[in-house]
């Protein structure tokens, strides 16, 4: 018998047919019931007794077990561990934590380490595996290397590298190209695919005939809603632009509060201006200091102006700076 201990809260909250199970999993040293116990307890959001079941079966040399660990650990927030987990099931021949290892190592934005765990899972022949690798070998710099890997996820049919090639080809110059393969992501089933079209389509010729595509998108598509949100400010309407970005930021966009601010500026409510402006802050954006400023200046908060001026300029923003050396001069 294994010499394993269950978390004791984790134990207490189980079934107890649950517990009749575990006992004779233990017992017996049956991986397969201790793995279809941790599944069971993970798909019921029992997170953390469901890494004592894989954990158990890890024990015993499992690598499905190690593998389904790192699931768990990674969904639980535990890097390191997950990463260890990870490890093990690949050591034991689970190539399937190969793509699994390189996602989590994306997570982290340790480009480089991903790289060559996402080579070999797509050697392996995990075509899902060609989008990360794509994805972490333009975060690494690696443009050629991206967009080869790119090419091959969007030619598996992967929608997602269809996007991410699309957005790297536009880059480059190519928006032929880029538009072509963003239709065929939608032709797949991409939700925001056609949206984006849209919304290239209006950042190029600010044509406000496309307001019906756009709004036939907005639902789906966060490039869709902004690209809407400003045609309907250039068009005269802030308060249906606003009504665009109150539901965007309702939906967890953090990119739209400078705008939004100035829209509630333009009609006169200077406090939710405020509001929005520092709900920018909030998100680590430098620029939001100087709309800030400016609304406390115009308000005749010199003393306020003044400092957000400064943080902004401290931050890197040059207009926060010129503003402050300005009101400095006063």
């Amino acid at each position: 018998m294994m010499d394993v201990i269950m978390d004791p809260q984790g134990y207490v909250n189980l079934h107890p047919e649950m517990r009749d199970r575990w006992n004779a999993a233990v017992a017996s040293s049956n991986t397969g019931e201790l793995i279809d116990l941790g599944i069971e307890m993970a798909e019921a959001g029992n997170l953390e007794t469901a890494s004592d079941c894989f954990q158990c079966a890890a024990r015993l040399g499992d690598a499905v077990a190690w593998f389904n660990l790192g699931n768990t650990l990674r969904d639980l927030g535990r890097a390191d561990e997950a990463s260890s987990a990870y490890r093990a099931a690949i050591a034991l021949g689970e190539t399937d934590a190969l793509l699994n290892l390189g996602l989590l190592l994306i997570d982290s934005n340790s480009w480089d380490e991903a790289v060559p765990h996402l080579r070999q899972a797509t050697d392996d022949g995990q075509d899902h595996a060609w989008h990360p690798l794509g994805y972490a070998l333009l975060q690494a710099g690696n443009i050629e290397g991206a967009r080869a890997a790119l090419h091959r996820a969007a030619e598996c049919a992967d929608t997602e590298g269809m996007v991410t090639l699309a957005f790297l080809l536009r880059e480059a110059g190519d928006e032929h190209a880029a538009v072509a393969w963003l239709e065929a992501a939608g032709a797949a089933g991409h939700p925001s695919a056609a949206g984006q079209v849209a919304a290239w389509e209006w950042e190029s010729t600010r044509d406000v005939a496309l307001e019906s595509r756009l709004r036939s998108h907005a639902q789906n598509s966060p490039a869709a809603r902004k690209a809407l949100a400003r045609l309907l400010d250039s068009s005269g309407r802030p308060r249906e632009a606003i009504r665009v970005l109150e539901e965007a930021v309702a939906r967890g966009e953090t990119d739209h509060f400078v705008h939004l601010g100035n829209l509630y500026h333009d009609i006169g409510e200077s406090d939710r201006a405020a509001q929005a402006y520092a709900r920018d802050i909030e998100t680590g954006d430098p620029f939001g200091h100087q709309n800030l400023g400016a609304l406390l200046e115009e308000k005749g908060d010199l003393d306020g102006a003044i400092e957000h001026y400064r943080i902004g300029a401290s931050l890197g923003d040059p207009m926060a700076a010129e503003s402050y050396d300005r009101l400095q001069g006063l």
